[in-house]
């Protein structure tokens, strides 16, 4: 049980070595999880952000605290996994590797990084404002477009997304499903193929992803339909009691009209 700092940014790119992997980010209310491998990543200016749009993942480095590595035995050989940590102390990002021989990668990115985490890096403003993290950028976001009036956006009960998950999987949508923390975003698109639910959870799987998500945690459900300028399909948008956005869901266009007809059936309901 190794941990991690140092230098994000060249961490960040050395992930892409360890092969196929297990992801999942985690927050108050839900985890999703993708099988894949992890993209390359651009850095923004200033370093504080790693984006990769096509492989639904981005860091905010400015939100790590540390890494840790484990590696322990398992039922079929060797269990080796890496979580990163923000500053409450909590995952918010956990890693299991899936590939075949990665030990020696494993260990050098291991040995590479190892250490304590310092003082937490001061990061440049962009350009006059204030370089904000994911969770301020979506909460302003909220007040500003959200809740304002004439908008088109409608709260919806959180009870209903139990019904709106059923007809999402009887009429097989390609679903986008984006979560966030503090330290990481990721994105999915898949296709939701099995249901589980019990009073207190919803999980939601196909062959390559799985939400977990935890209804009690919602405190908002919003339909909310893209700026007049920007050609997508609404978005359905989970917060919760602090205004921070937990989960947002939206499909592709060809999706469009079904998108629509489920939750304008299912929410006055």
């Amino acid at each position: 049980h190794v941990s991690l700092a140092g230098d994000w940014v060249a961490m960040a790119q050395g992930l892409h070595t360890l092969g196929n992997v297990v992801a999942s980010t985690l927050n108050d209310a839900a985890i999703l999880t993708q099988r894949g491998r992890f993209p390359q990543f651009d850095i923004c200016p200033g370093g504080r952000f790693a984006v990769n749009g096509l492989g639904g993942l981005g860091f905010d480095f400015a939100e790590w605290r540390r890494v840790w590595t484990t590696r322990r035995p398992a039922a079929k050989g060797v269990c080796q996994s890496l979580a990163i940590v923000g500053h409450a102390n909590n995952a918010a990002h956990q890693v299991l590797l899936t590939g075949a021989d990665v030990d020696d990668a494993f260990a050098e990115f291991a040995r590479r990084h190892q250490g304590e985490p310092g003082a937490r890096t001061c990061w440049p403003a962009r350009g006059n404002g204030i370089c904000t993290g994911y969770h301020e950028r979506f909460r302003c976001r909220k007040w500003e477009y959200v809740d304002a009036p004439g908008n088109g956006s409608t709260r919806l009960p959180v009870r209903c997304l139990p019904a709106i998950f059923e007809a999402i999987l009887a009429r097989r949508l390609r679903l986008t499903t984006t979560i966030i923390s503090a330290p990481v975003i990721q994105s999915a698109l898949w296709t939701p193929v099995a249901l589980e639910q019990t009073e207190r959870r919803l999980t939601v799987t196909s062959d390559e992803t799985q939400l977990r998500l935890q209804l009690s945690a919602v405190a908002e459900a919003w339909w909310v339909p893209p700026p007049p300028e920007v050609h997508a399909a609404p978005a359905l948008e989970l917060y919760d009691s602090e205004d921070r956005l937990l989960l947002g869901f939206s499909v592709p266009p060809e999706h469009d009209l079904a998108w629509n007809e489920i939750v304008n059936g299912i929410a006055p309901a």
